[in-house]
């Protein structure tokens, strides 16, 4: 991210608005004298001091350019860019070539964004005067932070330093440089900084952060009390506390400092920052935001408290105020990851997942090397089923993140989808590996072994994960299915039971012994099951069809439409019910109703392919052969090589006498799967009709063979 001062722009402020008003009389002297870059100068007055100096009129230049010069350097310290690239414009207009307006207005071209020109300044300032001290750290900052050459940026630093062993803010800026990679150095620049000033206030709140960052937080408490108790009215120093307290989990101690700096300072925008981030900690939204709005009132532009703001706004489903304000960050700087980062979240999270990945790919382009931009990218798409993508990125936010089991979970189910079996596996194995206890790794596992149809792993999986996570029903009910399968229905029976002892209130668990009940043949207690689940979950429409279902198999078909219509009132554009009411009224032998039924599915969804599937049954009870293969030709080009639809076309064919084309559906349906009973019992069929008792005869048994009838 790009960053435009050492300092938020709320603290620039605030080392300004902490300061005092110098004591000379004559505004063209406190002018000249002011040194702007220092916390104690008041840059408004200094600034007025300038104006009062040149409207009275200045007759000799070199005091005029000088004058201009000096406000200049106030006004972009105060923000007010394009009044500090006026002064400085006419300062050279008055003494062309001189050294300290260009140095100034190179300064107020790089606040304005226009880096390239004020790259160019300074590189010709320093051709001329190569140890000019405020040249080299100003380009040092656009090299850091606009053209991301550290190497260039440390080599101007070096310079600055070499030439004034003194010059604090070249040790600082050193630091700010140096943090992530050599935090060590960092830590040495800005003690150095504090020995070499009189005034370490600013050195001091970095070398917290440091501190901070380090996870060294007794000294960086240390650092910030001795601070508050210097100056127990000092608002910055207690809202660095707040923040450090809430992080360490002192919550209302936090929230105590955050208090204090804002009726000390009520002017001051990071109290507020940290009052909002001392009641998010506390989980109180409404204090949370309206303390981020307060800060923001004072200064529109902190951009961490519009990204702090953002994130609250998310976690909280107000979207489109968090839109609002995560736009206002980047707006003030393109290059702002983690307001690009929060904004990606917000908008997978309001449903538009296109514009997230827009987001996600920009953070990637600008190699932003964060582990969570790729494994959110990934997650995206794995919705959009790019798993050759998504595992590039999960292994990825991997190789940045390496003690995270998400990202190799992620990866395995990648490589799973992607049907690498043994590299699946081996990427479940680093997530234990990284954490032993990862209950997600063993469902992976138990997932994928199931799969597989190799039981007995599969249960040692999801044992192993119930082991970690014994509270957990859904557990409980995997190794229930698992026992069903392999005939065990005591055992099975006995953990479903145990999942709804564990929550009676979790209707997933009583549907999952429901879903038992109806297979094992038992449909009264599956029925009351499925009552006990819908009274907990009454809008649950996939509840409601799977007991349509059973219903409708029971011939109760009044039943089963009660339930359908419920479902059809919960979303009356749900194909899915459409359809199920027209497998309903199929079953009633009505219809009409089902047509109906079908084309509703089809105007709700038109790619929804089951209802072409099942209309063509509808057609074929009528003999209307015509229709029923112009709804399977839908059928398949939805799903190509469908088995089931090829069985059904075929089948139709040999209903209109036509041999040559049944046997054409058939084959391909046996070749796209030897398994599927059906299409050997109508081959069989075809094959009789054509005369071959032999080959009619092997179709049946074969049939018989995978039936078991």
């Amino acid at each position: 991210m790009i960053r435009r001062a050492l300092y938020p722009a709320a603290l620039l402020i605030a080392l300004a608005a902490t300061g005092v008003a110098h004591a000379a009389a004559d505004p063209r002297e406190a002018c000249l004298a002011a040194d702007t870059s220092k916390r104690l100068v008041d840059r408004e007055v200094v600034a007025a001091d300038c104006t009062t100096a040149l409207d009275a009129g200045v007759q000799d230049t070199s005091v005029k350019t000088r004058l201009l010069v000096a406000r200049s350097k106030a006004r972009w310290r105060l923000d007010r860019d394009a009044d500090a690239l006026a002064d400085a414009d006419a300062a050279l207009k008055l003494s062309p070539g001189d050294i300290e307006a260009q140095v100034a207005r190179g300064a107020a071209l790089f606040h304005l964004d226009r880096d390239d020109e004020a790259l160019a300044i300074f590189d010709a300032v320093l051709k001329a005067h190569p140890a000019h001290t405020d040249a080299l750290l100003y380009r040092g900052r656009v090299k850091q932070w606009t053209k991301q050459d550290a190497a260039g940026a440390r080599a101007d630093y070096d310079a600055a330093i070499a030439a004034d062993p003194r010059f604090y803010r070249a040790y600082l800026q050193r630091a700010d440089l140096l943090e992530s990679t050599d935090p060590a150095a960092a830590e040495r620049d800005l003690k150095t900084a504090i020995g070499v000033t009189d005034d370490p206030y600013g050195a001091q709140l970095r070398l917290g952060e440091l501190y901070e960052g380090q996870e060294r937080y007794a000294e960086a408490r240390k650092l910030y009390d001795a601070m508050v108790k210097a100056d127990p009215k000092d608002g910055y120093a207690l809202s660095y506390r707040s923040i450090l307290r809430g992080s360490t989990g002192d919550k209302s101690g936090a929230l105590r400092d955050a208090k204090e700096a804002v009726r000390v300072d009520p002017k001051e925008s990071r109290g507020f920052y940290a009052l909002g981030v001392a009641y998010d900690q506390l989980d109180q939204f409404e204090p949370a935001r309206d303390a981020y709005r307060e800060a923001l009132k004072i200064d529109p532009d902190y951009a961490r408290v519009l990204r702090a703001l953002g994130e609250l706004l998310r976690r909280n489903k107000a979207y489109d105020e968090g839109l609002v304000v995560l736009n206002k960050a980047l707006e003030l700087d393109a290059k702002d990851a983690d307001a690009r980062f929060q904004r990606a979240l917000l908008l997978n999270a309001k449903g538009e997942p296109a514009k997230a990945m827009a987001d996600y790919d920009v953070l990637v382009a600008d190699k932003v090397e964060h582990a969570a931009t790729y494994y959110n990218r990934a997650l995206l798409l794995k919705d959009q089923g790019k798993w050759e993508a998504a595992l590039a990125d999960y292994r990825k936010a991997a190789e940045l993140d390496p003690k995270d089991p998400d990202a190799p979970n992620g990866a395995g189910e990648a490589l799973g989808e992607l049907k690498r079996g043994e590299e699946e596996m081996a990427a479940y194995a680093d997530a234990l590996r990284i954490d032993p206890a990862n209950v997600q790794a063993y469902i992976n596992m138990g997932v994928a072994y199931n799969q597989r149809q190799d039981w007995p792993r599969s249960l040692d999986a999801y044992r192993n994960a119930a082991r970690l996570a014994p509270k957990r029903p859904d557990l409980q009910i995997a190794i229930a299915e698992l026992l069903a399968w392999q005939g065990d229905d005591k055992g099975a029976r006995k953990l479903y039971d145990k999942a709804i002892a564990l929550n009676p209130d979790r209707a997933a668990s009583w549907a999952a012994r429901a879903d038992y009940h109806r297979d094992q043949g038992r449909p009264s207690e599956a029925l009351a099951d499925y009552a006990r689940a819908l009274k907990l979950a009454p809008n649950d429409i996939d509840l409601r069809v799977t007991r349509a279902s059973l219903l409708r198999s029971q011939d109760d078909f009044a039943g089963a439409m009660a339930d359908l219509d419920a479902a059809l009132a919960v979303d009356p554009k749900s194909a899915y019910v459409h359809n199920n009411r027209g497998l309903t009224y199929f079953a009633a032998k009505d219809d009409a109703a089902a047509l109906a039924a079908y084309e509703a599915a089809i105007a709700a969804k038109p790619d929804y392919e089951p209802a072409y599937y099942n209309r063509a049954d509808v057609f074929i009870r009528q003999d209307r052969y015509d229709r029923a293969i112009r709804d399977l030709n839908v059928s398949l080009k939805l799903s190509p090589g469908d088995v089931m639809t090829l069985t059904r076309k075929g089948a139709v064919y040999w209903y209109l006498s036509d041999y040559r084309r049944a046997s054409e559906e058939l084959d391909a349906a046996i070749a796209g799967d030897a398994t599927y009973a059906d299409a050997w019992e109508w081959r069989s069929k075809v094959k009789a009709s054509q005369g071959d008792t032999a080959g009619a005869a092997r179709d049946l048994a074969e049939f018989k063979r995978l039936s078991g009838s």
